[in-house]
């Protein structure tokens, strides 16, 4: 029974593991989608405000 014991809990151990792992890495793409959003904005912005400036000298 011991052994079964032993490998219940190196599983348990690699399944915990695992989750932490990707909670991670779900955290770090959250940041990555957050980051690349507010730099899509901003260049959307200097976009905006080069062809209002474009169509002003036209």
């Amino acid at each position: 029974m011991s052994t079964t014991n032993a490998q219940v809990k190196v599983l348990t151990d690699l399944a915990k593991s695992l989750l932490s792992v990707m909670e991670e890495q779900k955290e770090e793409h959250a940041n990555q989608l957050e980051t690349l959003t507010k730099t899509f904005t901003e260049q959307i912005e200097m976009l905006k405000a080069q062809v209002t400036e474009i169509m002003e000298k036209i």
